[in-house]
């Protein structure tokens, strides 16, 4: 997670800069800016950026399981703030309704940036549309309407700063975001992440995530897929983390459910009864240890280690609390019921991709 960050901040911080380097030609019309906002908050009881990696083997205990889903969502979340952090820094310079210009930048490549009128992007027409390259080579597009705000932007990390360490090459962010309550929220986004750099055996490549947020009460679910990732044996590898969570941001508590499939599974029915953690690391287990402890012996020791890997698990400010039965006290019945909540396919998450769309032209 600090190298996500230390690299996106130092992005942003490029694409502030080199964006300065537009011409005087332009005019600035307020209906062209950016949004200013093209985020989600998500209260802290349900995304953690400082969660902590996996010790040991024997430390893969229900508890510890469920603390790192507050890491992948904190993942992307702080890809949308990146995102939207990239377009307030646009913002800061004149945008004209039809702008054309190019520019160096801080890795001494010529850049260009194109603003156009009515455009179409997946069957949708925008207000606006704004695209940079890098050469031949798309770094980002925005397309968005402003009242009321909605929009897709996309970024490419590599070709906003060929200095990028090359191991992001191929690594692609996308933020839909809405306040056009057409999902039933107040407002919500979805992040896409694909081809990020797998650095370790739990590291993940693509990533899907929904945030809606209603009055008090953001609900998340989505996948992150782990091609390489393996519990206890690596005979058995590659797992989609599934998940679906509600938070509280005024009393900062959250609830979620989380499923490990394998990535290539093709339906989320019974996901979350099939895959919980419960089952996969009791199975591994078994499969494991039976013939040499014996199926007793291997029970009672999954006692103690699965004691807190039941569903739901419930989070405040302070990470996992408990899990199951054991609810808490401020965790109401309605709260807690995720029934209506389903992430997306496992399979759909590997096969994930994002697309700058060369076709999108003004109409």
């Amino acid at each position: 997670m600090k190298n996500l960050r230390t690299y996106l901040l130092f992005i942003a911080i490029t694409i502030f800069s080199f964006v300065a380097c537009e011409t005087d030609e332009e005019v600035n019309d307020g209906s062209v800016n950016l949004p200013d906002k093209f985020s989600v908050n998500i209260p802290a009881s349900i995304s953690n950026s400082s969660g902590t990696k996996y010790a040991s083997e024997d430390t893969l205990k229900g508890a510890e399981l469920y603390e790192h889903l507050r890491t992948f969502v904190a993942i992307g979340e702080f890809s949308a703030q990146f995102i939207e952090e990239i377009m307030g820094g646009i913002n800061t310079y004149n945008l004209a309704q039809s702008l054309s210009t190019t520019f160096t930048g801080d890795d001494d490549r010529t850049k260009s940036l194109v603003v156009q009128e009515n455009v179409t992007f997946e069957g949708i027409n925008y207000a606006f549309g704004l695209t940079v390259k890098d050469g031949d080579d798309y770094a980002m597009q925005v397309f968005w309407n402003n009242e009321p705000v909605k929009g897709t932007a996309i970024v490419s990390l590599y070709n906003i700063d060929t200095r990028t360490d090359p191991i992001y090459k191929d690594t692609k962010y996308r933020v839909d975001y809405s306040e056009a309550g057409e999902m039933g929220y107040d407002e919500h986004m979805i992040v896409y992440i694909t081809d990020y750099p797998i650095i370790d055996r739990f590291g993940l490549n693509n990533l899907k995530m929904f945030v809606g947020k209603t009055g008090n009460e953001v609900e998340v679910f989505g996948n992150s897929n782990h091609p390489d990732m393996w519990l206890f044996a690596p005979d058995v590898s590659g797992y989609d983390w599934a998940f679906v969570a509600r938070a509280n941001i005024e009393n900062n508590i959250s609830v979620a459910q989380v499923a490990l499939p394998p990535m290539t599974l093709e339906t989320v029915e019974g996901i979350f009864d099939t895959y919980s953690f419960k089952t996969i690391i009791s199975d591994e287990i078994h499969r494991l240890y039976d013939s040499e402890w014996g199926e007793l012996l291997v029970s009672l020791y999954l006692e103690g280690v699965l004691e807190d890997a039941n569903s739901p698990a419930y989070f405040n400010n302070g990470g996992f609390v408990s899990s199951g039965d054991n609810i808490p006290d401020g965790f109401s019945s309605e709260f807690v019921d995720l029934s209506s909540l389903s992430p997306y396919i496992p399979v759909d998450i590997m096969n994930l991709s994002i697309s700058f769309v060369a076709e999108a032209s003004a109409k």
